[in-house]
């Protein structure tokens, strides 16, 4: 994936949203489990922002910088530890900071949108054999968000949407994608293992000790859509 391939949209236009008229620019985060229904919600918000500002919008699971290598590693051509490869997530994710967030926080008028950040690492890291402790180092130079939006879901309602959404039975699952044959174990492994994704994002909002906006999502997207908005409108209004 070519960096030029990381830009989904971007659009300029001066109209009247429901977000009100506002000229500071904003980056603004969503973070969650697997199946939360982050990029669906960012997307919408995305989509009302730019009736009247510029906005660039990027999904932090597609960046591109690493993908050659961090393929590899998941099909095993290159052998290494899972801290290594989380090592190699937290590059890219530096790498982004600097070279794409930085770059349009130079314009003022440009309003930033990301599904996933900083709170990903933090909190699959402690999975991966990598401490909370030693990722927050490691990141320390990441850029943190205007606004940071925790997209909370249980994880049993996340895997029916993956099902259902995504078209797949069997869910991505740990470090190397493997899969069992068995497909009741899969999604046995994925509440499992997002169960504790969970946990850890919520030690990570008090280990981070920054404003970051939880929002419940266990039932459709309105009532997420609608919280973010009150908070965002609170901003965006003259």
């Amino acid at each position: 994936m070519k960096k030029s391939d990381l830009i989904i949209y971007e659009c300029k236009k001066e109209k009247t949203c429901l977000f009100g008229t506002s000229y500071r620019k904003m980056f603004i985060a969503f973070d969650g489990i697997d199946g939360a229904g982050k990029s669906t919600i960012y997307k919408k918000i995305a989509h009302e922002l730019e009736k009247n500002y510029s906005v660039q919008v990027f999904d932090m699971g597609c960046l591109g910088f690493l993908d050659d290598i961090i393929e590899g590693i998941k099909k095993g051509k290159y052998l290494c530890s899972a801290e290594i490869r989380e090592c190699i997530y937290y590059f890219e994710g530096c790498l982004f900071s600097d070279l794409i967030v930085g770059k349009y926080l130079k314009d003022k008028y440009k309003h930033i949108l990301i599904d996933r950040y900083l709170l990903s690492f933090l909190s699959y890291g402690p999975l991966n054999g990598v401490s909370i402790d030693k990722v927050s180092l490691l990141t320390s130079k990441m850029k943190w968000p205007d606004y940071y939006f925790y997209v909370d879901v249980q994880p049993e309602i996340a895997l029916n949407r993956i099902k259902n959404k995504r078209n797949i039975v069997k869910p991505e699952i740990g470090y190397k994608n493997e899969l069992e044959t068995n497909e009741k174990e899969n999604h046995a492994k994925f509440i499992s293992h997002q169960t504790l994704v969970r946990k850890n994002f919520k030690q990570a909002i008090q280990f981070v000790g920054k404003k970051v906006y939880s929002i419940n999502n266990d039932g459709d997207n309105d009532y997420a859509l609608y919280e973010i908005r009150k908070v965002l409108g609170r901003e965006l209004r003259c």
